[in-house]
């Protein structure tokens, strides 16, 4: 458990980046589908052209906007059910360095908040000292911790609460 926290903390910015270009690369990959979709019906409707009365081809077209219309509502209910799944993840995050103890030097010791869009998640905190390193996980609910918090830690819970998702 200690070396995932240890990855997490080393290559946490390299996590959401990688998440980032995952998230970008699947955008452009649905951009690409509907731009060949609707490349598929410009050829449809040019051949259909060449053989077909105005009305038929008026036709065709109501027929294909109404169902256009209903995908884009039904993507419209997709982004809803999207925008409340996300509030759940982690949107808050808060993170200072600090020296615990007078006789070390470098701000080795660290805590970082993690927190949904309702205030949810957790603090891991992680106390360096010369005999060894001890990291502490507390969770949140609503903002508020069941375990006692340290100065530290009631300050990235501030500025996690505080900043906007």
């Amino acid at each position: 458990m200690e070396s995932l926290l240890n990855f997490i903390i080393n290559y946490g910015s390299q996590l959401f980046v990688l998440l980032g270009i995952i998230y970008v690369s699947y955008f452009f990959y649905r951009v690409d589908r509907r731009l060949k979709s609707i490349q598929k019906l410009s050829d449809f409707l040019s051949t259909e052209i060449k053989g077909a009365s105005l009305e038929a081809i008026l036709n065709e077209l109501a027929n294909k906007f109404e169902q256009l219309s209903f995908n884009i509502n039904q993507l419209g209910g997709l982004q809803q059910q999207n925008r409340e799944l996300t509030r759940h993840c982690i949107q808050k995050t808060a993170l200072l360095r600090f020296n615990p103890f007078e006789d070390m030097g470098g701000d080795q010791s660290f805590a970082v908040a993690l927190l949904d869009d309702f205030d949810n998640g957790l603090i891991l905190s992680s106390l360096h000292a010369r005999d060894g390193t001890r990291i502490y996980a507390k969770s949140i609910r609503a903002g508020r911790s069941e375990h006692p918090l340290a100065n530290e830690e009631k300050i990235v819970l501030k500025q996690a609460m505080q900043t906007k998702a």
